[in-house]
């Protein structure tokens, strides 16, 4: 419990953990540590806002460049938030960062890119290849930031948290949520979770969380390896757990500035533990497995 009182005027007692909610005091403490050590990792990893971007009409804006996805460049600036802005409306781009550059024919492209290029284009300073690699920008489909160094500076991180309280029945909400990512130039992960419980004086409380990691593995020629694990809990379902297992191998088939279509196949495996009753007490749990359909199109937005 967390015992609150309004200078003395009104006590009140917030039961975030009422009887025979311990499982939601548990994935709530889970989650807290992952939120505190997330929180420093958001803030430290963030590179510096010091990319310049030149507009065709000679207008410059200088940021932190997050990354390019379907003909929009995402740009994090210092006073206008992050901006989107259209990649043709671009004529050149300046960054220290390391960076995956991908073209329309699937190539791969990995490094800084320095200024002086002319209008429309823009020179990868690969590896290995001192005088980099020209490339015209409206060939380009997709850049992705890269960290360098060790695990801790590779890793993006996010953390969000909610609470709320109502005194007329002394009901509670907690919300919280976090993940983590990184990528390098074969393969990238992401870790995502998030956890809602709502308890009252009653005890008529319930609570759902959900975990996910995705792993996505780059081949050569558009081709792509990728990989899911879920657990999920749901006390209004009657779910206790849930756990999802799946992979599957996929490529894309086009790739533009505005489109991207890829195929995708592969198998999943689940397995149910169900617990029925008032509020799951009382109740032995009942297990099932099965193998069902996965929409692998929003594993693969996870895994991107």
């Amino acid at each position: 419990h967390i015992a609150a009182i309004d200078r003395g005027i009104l006590p009140m007692r917030i039961p975030l953990c009422v009887p025979g909610a311990a499982r939601r005091c548990r994935h709530a403490a889970v989650l807290f540590v992952l939120a505190a050590a997330l929180a420093p990792v958001a803030s430290v990893q963030a590179a510096p806002k010091t990319d310049i971007i030149v507009f065709r009409n000679g207008d410059r804006l200088t940021g932190e460049i997050k990354g390019l996805e379907k003909g929009r460049l995402e740009l994090s600036t210092d006073t206008a938030g992050t901006v989107n802005i259209e990649w043709d409306k671009i004529a050149s781009v300046q960054t220290t960062q390391y960076l995956d550059v991908e073209t329309t024919t699937g190539a791969r492209f990995f490094g800084k890119v320095p200024p002086g290029e002319a209008a429309g284009s823009m020179r990868v300073i690969v590896t290995g290849e001192p005088a980099g690699q020209v490339l015209r920008m409206a060939d380009v489909v997709r850049i992705a930031p890269i960290d360098q160094g060790g695990l801790i500076k590779r890793l993006d991180g996010y953390v969000t948290a909610g609470f709320s309280y109502a005194q007329a029945n002394n009901e509670t909400d907690l919300n919280f949520s976090g993940g983590l990512s990184s990528r390098n130039e074969v393969r990238q992960w992401t870790l995502d979770g998030q956890t809602t419980i709502n308890s009252r004086s009653d005890d008529r409380s319930t609570s759902q969380y959900d975990v996910t990691l995705a792993s996505r593995r780059f081949l050569r020629e558009r081709w792509f390896a990728q990989g899911f694990g879920t657990v999920q809990g749901n006390d209004e379902l009657g779910l206790d757990i849930r756990e999802v297992l799946g992979v599957g191998l996929g490529r894309f088939i086009v790739q533009t500035g505005h489109n991207e279509w890829s195929a995708v196949a592969g198998l999943a495996g689940r397995a149910d533990q169900e617990v029925t009753g008032i509020n799951g007490h009382g109740a032995a749990p009942r297990t099932r497995a099965s193998r069902r359909p996965v929409d692998w199109s929003k594993r693969a937005a996870a895994a991107r």
